[in-house]
């Protein structure tokens, strides 16, 4: 039985609650000092909320950082036992206690009042100092509210995290879906990379545990496009102009190993996705061997699942039916089609490459599967699999603005001086027009860059080819994006959806049209107005961020005059309100 609905009051609680929020590693000051503003709905239902909330300075009142943060609530024992024994005192060492246990101090919750499963794994995977990336969401720390908003029978866990403002994989595919475009076929090699890399880090981080063994894994079981949230573009990391997967929402998976009885014998307490339920979870059921029978769950689940996120992405089809697992059936009956699946958009004509390496990691028996180290050994080092990636893989980075860099001077140099200056022909106005667009839609990579490699970019315009451009729609770039997020007066220039009455009791009010610039959709809250719609309502979570502050009639000139690839073109046309 779910838990009961939250009421209007309580959902406004939850985003008008900022504790824990001075425990966040603090910025440099800035002369004036910072104040947390928020917090914005940016999802929820009847398990939890999440929200943002967004550091910014008292000076410039721009954003200096952002941190999401999870309500989410569970009966589950809270004392800390089994593979999870002393997972706490690795979360204490990284600073992670937000005070779980106010009876105590930070850092001494007792044994029995500190244990959630979201925040122990999650824990795991952050390494707060490590110069290598870590492929899923770090967790800053995590409290236990008292008492809890739902009663007594129920925990109250909030987790803090960063804002991952590139939204989520499925958000990605909706925007291609709606578009009529395939994701470029380098993107999905470059998340194939993330996610095996991810895959490598849940068996490794796992073993680092005090007396772990050498088969100590996390694995997953939800992994699927709403859980792969995409941190922005990185110069320094392989495919430079394309957001970086990272696995979320752990709390779903499990801390096991290959002799655990629990996972030998199928027993383990896991969340699962319809059609996103690898075969051996149903192992007594379904093989046949007795060796395959025992197997359990491991590396080999984590592939599988990577194997059909990306057959998602091929297919551009995040739902999928439940995979009918039934003795007797032929193996390749019980695997997906990959291999002679034809798609209708243009580009969905993937290599054969690709698809015969999702079809080995979505195989029925595990022992057919690559392993996750084996799969990123291949794409990483194999002529077969890299001549796929058409450039993307170093499109921007320090070598590669060398040699633009070097080809842009020797044409300069070369180029005889202009005569006269004469009107543009109509031809290359277009061009020039074209050009201007490209360099606007750039801006979803730029951003992430340093102004000096943004300006020299734009000064080589060299930009990719379209086919491999991604398309975004759902995002939150409203909240990362260095424009101020108060106005003279101090008013928040984007409307938070709760209030708070003369009593100090929050409620909910509100809602506001969303609004797109050059692709760039600032979407809004669809939280119920207080007296209006349902309480408790199953909310799927609104893709689109926060609402602006229509009341305050907010435009987008001081948006636009940030972007500076775009000087001299014609303001009013890069702005239009987005079709209901």
């Amino acid at each position: 039985m779910g838990p009961p609905p939250l009421s209007s009051v309580q959902q406004a609680e939850i985003l008008a609650d900022d504790g824990g929020l001075q425990y966040i590693e603090a910025l440099p000051a800035p002369p004036l000092g910072t104040t947390w503003i928020g917090g914005y709905r940016l999802g929820g239902g009847s398990y939890g909320e999440v929200s943002v909330w967004i550091l910014i300075d008292n000076a410039t009142n721009k954003p200096l950082r952002q941190c999401a943060i999870k309500d989410s609530f569970d009966r589950h024992s809270t004392t800390e036992t089994g593979f999870y024994k002393d997972v706490y005192q690795q979360l204490v060492r990284k600073g992670l206690d937000f005070d779980v246990d106010p009876d105590n101090e930070l850092g001494h919750a007792h044994s029995d009042r500190r244990f959630c499963k979201e925040a122990y794994l999650q824990g795991l995977m952050t390494e707060p100092s490590s110069k290598e990336e870590i492929f899923s969401v770090p967790l800053w720390g995590y409290s236990r509210k008292y008492p809890s908003l739902r009663g007594e029978d129920w925990n109250h866990w909030r987790l803090y995290m960063p804002l991952y403002d590139y939204g989520t994989l499925r958000n990605l595919m909706s925007a291609h879906r709606k578009r009529g475009k395939a994701i470029p076929e380098p993107f999905i090699w470059h998340t194939l990379h993330c996610l095996f890399s991810g895959a490598v880090q849940l068996q490794e981080q796992a073993q680092k545990r005090n007396e772990s063994t050498p088969s100590d894994i996390i694995v997953v079981f939800d992994m699927k496009p709403d859980n792969i949230l995409l941190a922005p573009p990185s110069r320094t990391s392989a495919f430079p102009i394309y957001p970086r997967p990272h696995v979320a929402d752990l709390g779903g998976g499990c801390l096991t190993n290959t002799e655990d009885e629990y996972n030998r014998n199928c027993k383990l307490i896991c969340q699962t996705t319809s059609g996103y339920v690898p075969p051996e979870l149903y192992a007594h059921e379904v093989f046949e061997d007795h060796t395959t029978r025992n197997m359990g769950c491991h590396d080999w689940t984590n592939v599988w699942q990577i194997g059909r996120v990306a057959e998602a992405m091929m297919k551009l089809a995040p739902n999928f039916d439940n995979i009918h697992y039934r003795r007797g059936k032929k193996s390749e009956e019980m695997e997906p089609n990959i291999l002679n699946w034809q798609g209708e958009l243009p580009g969905q004509n993937y290599s054969m490459d690709l698809r015969r390496l999702l079809s080995r990691c979505l195989k029925f028996d595990p022992r057919r599967r690559p392993t996750s180290r084996g799969a990123l050994k291949s794409i990483t080092t194999s002529p077969a699999f890299l001549r796929h990636r058409h450039g993307m893989d170093t499109f921007g980075n320090d070598a590669w603005f060398e040699e633009q860099q070097r080809k842009y001077d020797e044409k300069k140099a070369s180029a005889p001086p202009p005569l006269t200056t004469t009107p543009p022909t109509p031809g290359e106005a277009e061009a020039a027009n074209k050009k201007r667009k490209r360099l606007v839609e750039a801006h979803s990579y730029l951003r992430a860059w340093e102004p000096a490699k943004r300006a020299k970019f734009i000064e080589l315009e060299v930009l990719p080819e379209e086919r491999f451009d991604l398309e975004y729609m759902y995002n939150e770039f409203w909240a990362t994006e260095p424009l101020p997020m108060r106005d003279e007066v101090g008013a928040l220039v984007y409307d938070v959806d709760y209030r708070v009455l003369p009593d100090g009791t929050p409620y909910l009010e509100g809602h506001t049209a969303s609004v797109e610039i050059e692709g760039l959709e600032l979407g809004t809250s669809e939280t119920a107005v207080e007296g209006g719609g349902k309480d408790g309502e199953e909310d799927e979570g609104q893709e689109g961020g926060v609402p602006l502050n229509d009341n305050r009639g907010a435009d987008f000139t001081d948006y636009l005059d940030y972007l500076p690839f775009i000087e001299g073109g014609d303001q009013e046309d890069s702005r239009h309100t987005a079709p209901s």
